[in-house]
């Protein structure tokens, strides 16, 4: 009876552990780290990715953009939070410049980031990282 009880115990344990770790509910914190595309596409319609882009986010709101597509380069943008996720950087074309923003809807789920485009038409809207570290 005694082991039928530890056993019992044991496979509660095991049941009620988290497979992730839980996320922090400050955004600008919890998206800290690099994180990899794994999908994108268009709402519920995702296919999954494997090329090795990733993004870096550091404390400083910089987020680190490394493409697989174009080895070598490395795009430098910053990054905030409110009821959005936001993306900036200056575009600058011979004497001109002006401030690139793009603005997402975000979800945190087990181990990934969903973002989708808010008011910008594109091919693809929809992408999903998943953390790396």
């Amino acid at each position: 009876m005694k082991n039928l009880f530890v056993v019992a115990i044991l496979f509660i344990l095991v049941i009620g552990c988290d497979k992730y770790p839980e996320i922090d509910p400050d955004p600008s914190k919890a998206i800290l780290g690099k994180w990899v595309f794994v999908a994108m596409g268009n709402g519920s319609n995702l296919e999954p990715l494997k090329n090795g882009s990733y993004n870096e986010y550091k404390s400083d709101s910089t987020l680190l953009m490394y493409s697989d597509l174009y080895p070598g380069e490395l795009y430098v943008m910053n990054y905030w939070f409110d009821t959005l996720y936001h993306e900036s950087k200056w575009a600058v074309d011979g004497n001109d410049s002006s401030l690139l923003r793009i603005d997402y809807k975000y979800e945190f789920y087990e181990d990934k980031l969903r973002i989708e485009f808010v008011d910008l038409y594109a091919w693809y809207t929809t992408f999903v990282l998943k953390r790396i570290n």
